[in-house]
């Protein structure tokens, strides 16, 4: 009989130690969406995906299936678009401003990078797809780990934030720039590069450590759950951070998204 772990179990590649630019990325996207972002973020994911996180990558092994577990995902029909700017580093540039200071709708702008690694994130008409009856689930998890036919280090993929159309943009220095085509008015300086009201287009780059635009049908936000092994109490399913290691007690609340 063959065991789970050993049905479960893939060949992942050698990994390099986890990058600043991979830390910083996974840090700030998670600490702004309260999602766990994919990295690379043009990386794959996919709902009752059973993966390792190892230096912030996810390293899929096998699915909820080839544990003889049934699931199915669900598609949550609001459409929002999900987006993350990094505050104080992005700059609209004053030569592309109009007079009053707000570019004109479909007019280039330039947008000047302010600081290493600063990042331009969108996720636009994006839908979130969610793991049902997630908590039937957790229990059969919990009773594989008792029975050791669930990994410590396996996570598992609960929710993946689908973008119709996905765009990101990772400074590499500070002054690193990128000329965008905006299908809505912008309000002065960098706000609104976030926002909903608008639609960008990258037209061309200067200095980027990652460059990834107009993606289609991009998964590049999940939330995923590992069984947590207690000193005391039974073992408990909990939320992962970038890390893949569950998140502190003092982090445990109910998450409001935040959509732009």
């Amino acid at each position: 009989m063959i065991h789970s772990s050993e049905r479960c179990r893939a060949a992942a590649g050698t990994l390099s130690r986890v990058t600043d630019l991979a830390k910083n990325y996974t840090d700030k996207i998670f600490g702004g969406l309260r999602y766990l972002p994919t990295w690379l973020p043009s990386a794959t994911v996919a709902v009752g995906d059973v993966a390792r996180i190892e230096e912030r990558t996810v390293i899929r092994h096998c699915g909820l299936e080839n544990l003889n577990i049934e699931y199915s995902a669900h598609e949550n029909a609001a459409v929002a678009h999900r987006g993350w700017a990094s505050k104080g580093a992005l700059a609209v540039s004053a030569r592309a401003a109009a007079t009053t200071g707000t570019p004109d709708v479909g007019a280039n702008t330039r947008v000047e990078f302010n600081a290493k690694h600063a990042i331009l994130f969108r996720a636009e008409q994006s839908r979130e797809l969610y793991l049902e009856n997630q908590g039937l689930i957790e229990d059969r998890l919990l009773h594989m780990r008792a029975e050791q036919q669930w990994e410590p280090d396996w996570v598992l993929i609960t929710h993946v934030v689908r973008a119709a159309r996905f765009t990101v943009l990772i400074s590499q220095e500070k002054g690193a720039s990128a000329e965008l085509k905006l299908t809505g008015a912008l309000a002065g300086a960098a706000a609104g590069l976030d926002s909903e009201d608008i639609g960008v287009d990258v037209v061309n780059t200067v200095g980027m450590a990652y460059d990834e635009r107009g993606v289609v049908d991009a998964t590049p936000l999940y939330r995923a759950i590992r069984v947590q092994k207690r000193r005391i109490r039974p073992p408990r399913t909990k939320r992962v951070k970038p890390t893949g290691r569950a998140r502190a007690g003092a982090d445990e609340y109910e998450i409001a998204e935040v959509l732009f």
